[in-house]
C-alpha cells in the first residue's frame, strides 16, 4: 500500500477520534459525532484488517491464525490494561472509594471484551468505561473473521467467494436487526449488539476484498463524490440521536456507513484529490496515529474529571471537558502510543515476519 494512501486513512481515523472526543465534551450540535466517529472507525478497521489478511493469503498461500490473534492481542490489550490500572487508582483517590468496585466490574467486562453485552443486559455499572463497547464488538468480530477468510480465499476465485460470503453475512445481519426491531428489542440491543452492528465493519471488509494496490487509479469523477460523503457524515453528526431503532436501521446506519465507505474508496482511488491531500496533512495523521490511546482515555478522563470537580451546571461541566478533558486525553493518548503501543507494534511486526 502506498505511503500516501496510508497517511490519508490515518488522517481519516484522526478526524473520527476527534468527532468522538467532541461528542464526549458535549459540544452543542454534535450529538451524533460519536456515532459517526465510531462507525467510521469500524469501516476503516474492516478495510485495513481484511486487506492485510488478503495480502497474507495471496502472498504466503495461507493465513497464519495464531500470529494474527497474537497481533490483535498486542494491539489492543496492553494499552487497555494500562488505562484500567491508572484510571482505577484515579477513581479511588479523586472520586470516591465506593465507586471502585463498580469500576472493577466494568473494567473486567472491558478486559474480556464483553462490554457491549454487559451494557445491553446491565451486567455491571455503566459509568466510567461506556466507550469500551465498540472495542468489544471489534474483538468479537475478529475472532471469527479470519476463519471465514481462510475458508473462502483459497484458489483462483477466492476473492469472489469471499465477497459473496461477506455480502451474505452483511445482509443477514441487517435482516436479523430488523427482525429484532419488529419484535420490540431495545435501541441499545440493536445499536450495541455484535450481531446487529457488524455491517459497518463488513462494509470496510468488502473494500479490502475489492481493492488491489496495483489497480488503476480512479478518474476525477470520484472527486465530485467526496463532498457528498462529507456532507452526509456532517449531517449525521447534527441529526442523529439515539432512541428510534427503526429510523436508525432504515436511514442513519446505511447513510453513515455508505458515506464512510465511499470516503475510504475515494482515498484509495484518488489519494491525490483535495480530500486525500487534506486528510494526509501531518496534523490529522498524527492524531490518527495516537487515536486508539485517545479513544481509550478520553471517556474515563471526561467522566472522572466532571465527578471530581463536582460540576452541577451543564455549561460549567462543558468548559471543564473542553479545557481539561480534551488536552489531557490527547496527552494520555500520545503517552500511550510512545510508552505502550509503539513498543508493542515492534512485537507485532515480528509476529508478522
Amino acid at each position: 500500500m502506498a505511503a500516501r494512501r496510508i497517511d490519508a486513512l490515518e488522517g481519516l481515523r484522526g478526524v473520527a477520534v476527534a468527532l468522538v472526543v467532541l461528542c464526549h465534551a458535549d459540544i452543542p450540535g454534535l450529538g451524533g459525532a460519536g456515532w459517526v466517529g465510531v462507525n467510521t472507525f469500524f469501516v476503516i478497521s474492516g478495510f485495513i484488517i481484511t486487506h492485510l489478511l488478503v495480502r497474507e493469503q495471496e502472498g504466503r498461500g495461507r493465513i497464519a491464525l495464531p500470529a494474527f490473534f497474537a497481533r490483535r492481542l498486542l494491539r489492543l490489550i496492553p494499552a487497555l490494561v494500562v488505562m484500567l490500572a491508572v484510571m482505577g487508582l484515579v477513581v479511588r483517590q479523586l472520586v470516591h472509594r465506593a465507586c471502585l468496585p463498580g469500576f472493577i466490574d466494568e473494567g473486567l467486562m472491558a478486559l474480556v471484551q464483553m462490554h457491549n453485552w454487559a451494557a445491553i443486559y446491565a451486567w455491571c455499572p455503566q459509568q466510567f468505561l461506556s466507550h469500551c463497547w465498540s472495542l468489544s464488538i471489534e474483538w468479537q468480530f475478529y475472532l471469527l473473521w479470519p476463519l471465514l477468510l481462510a475458508a473462502t480465499l483459497r484458489g483462483p476465485r477466492g476473492r469472489g467467494r469471499a465477497i459473496t460470503a461477506t455480502t451474505a453475512l452483511g445482509l443477514a445481519s441487517l435482516a436479523w436487526a430488523w427482525g429484532l426491531e419488529q419484535s420490540g428489542a431495545s435501541f441499545a440491543r440493536i445499536y450495541g449488539g455484535t450481531d446487529t452492528r457488524i455491517t459497518s465493519i463488513l462494509a470496510g471488509c468488502l473494500v479490502g476484498l475489492w481493492w488491489r494496490p496495483d489497480g488503476l487509479a480512479g478518474g476525477r469523477g470520484w472527486d465530485l463524490l467526496a463532498p457528498l460523503a462529507l456532507l452526509a457524515l456532517a449531517g449525521e453528526c447534527w441529526w442523529w440521536s439515539p432512541g428510534d431503532a427503526a429510523l436508525h436501521l432504515g436511514l442513519h446506519h446505511p447513510l453513515a456507513t455508505t458515506a464512510a465507505t465511499l470516503l475510504v474508496v475515494i482515498l484509495l482511488r484518488r489519494p491525490e484529490s483535495w480530500v486525500g491531500r487534506l486528510l494526509a496533512h501531518p496534523a490529522p495523521v498524527w492524531l490518527g496515529t495516537i487515536s486508539y490511546g485517545v479513544y481509550l482515555w478520553n471517556y474515563p478522563i471526561a467522566t472522572i474529571l466532571v465527578a471530581a470537580v463536582g460540576c452541577e451546571d451543564q455549561e460549567q461541566a462543558r468548559w471543564w471537558l473542553i479545557l481539561g478533558a480534551i488536552p489531557l486525553s490527547v496527552l494520555a493518548g500520545w503517552l500511550s502510543w510512545v510508552a505502550v503501543e509503539r513498543p508493542c507494534q515492534r512485537l507485532r511486526q515480528r509476529a508478522h515476519a
